[in-house]
Formats: C-alpha cells, sequence, structure tokens
C-alpha cells in the first residue's frame, strides 16, 4: 500500500481526538471555557475535513467570486461502466469534461442570444467527485 495512504489513514484516526492535541478557547462574551481537538486537515479519508473544505471553498466562491445572480447545478453523472477508466485515466476525464462544459456553455449562450444579450459570456465551476460515503468508487449502489 502507498505510503500516503497509510499517513492520510492514521492522521484520519487522529482527527478530534482530545488526547493527540487541542486548543482551549474562552468566549470573551460569556467567559465560556472548552477545547478543540485538532483536525487532520487531509483530503482523503476524513469526512469531518473534507465537509469542512467543502463548506470554506462553498463560502469563498459566494462571498469573493461569483455576482449575486441566480445559478443552476448541473451534474454530469458517466455509465459505471467508464468510473474506473476515467478516475485512473486524467486525460479522459478532461475531455469528458471539456465536451460537457461546451456544450453546456453553448446552450447558455445561444439561449442569451434569444434574449437579446449580443457577446454572452457564459462561465462555471467544477468540482468533481469520484467517491461515495463508504470511500468507494460512485456506482449504482
Amino acid at each position: 500500500m502507498d505510503c500516503h495512504v497509510i499517513e492520510e489513514f492514521r492522521a484520519y484516526l487522529k482527527c478530534g481526538q482530545l488526547h493527540y492535541g487541542f486548543m482551549r478557547v474562552c468566549c470573551t462574551s460569556c467567559d465560556f471555557e472548552g477545547v478543540v481537538a485538532y483536525s487532520c486537515k487531509k483530503r482523503g479519508f476524513c469526512p469531518s475535513c473534507a465537509g469542512k473544505r467543502m463548506v470554506e471553498s462553498a463560502e469563498h466562491l459566494t462571498e469573493n467570486i461569483l455576482p449575486q445572480l441566480p445559478y443552476r447545478q448541473y451534474v454530469l453523472s458517466v455509465p459505471i461502466s467508464l468510473r474506473y477508466w476515467i478516475a485512473t485515466n486524467k486525460e479522459l476525464t478532461t475531455k469528458i469534461h471539456s465536451i460537457f462544459k461546451t456544450v453546456l456553455m453553448s446552450q447558455f449562450e445561444d439561449r442569451a442570444k434569444e434574449l437579446g444579450i449580443d457577446k454572452p459570456l457564459a462561465g462555471g465551476v467544477t468540482f468533481i467527485q469520484r467517491a461515495g460515503s463508504a470511500l468507494q468508487l460512485l456506482s449504482s449502489s
């Protein structure tokens, strides 16, 4: 097994455990004191740290990047028979994403032109999710 996988898993097992380190916190308003366990801050196994990163990314996008407009979410689901191939082939992932993005953006631009917008410029943000809640490559189950 790869060394980084073992390191990620060991860090995950220590994540949020007070006996592996913590920070003492105090509320200046009510003088409540407590402790907060350190987190692993890893990308692999830890759903807690992955969730924190997801929230931080969403907040950054909505507060600093994206204008205050309505948005849509689109999900591309590929056939199960292609998922393992895509997960191990970055070039294939890039090609599939490019096709999906090109078709979707051209539909937005065509619709904008129909509405009288001369030079529409569509944009998007992509997040690729490859694993389900049990850390398996996403499948139908």
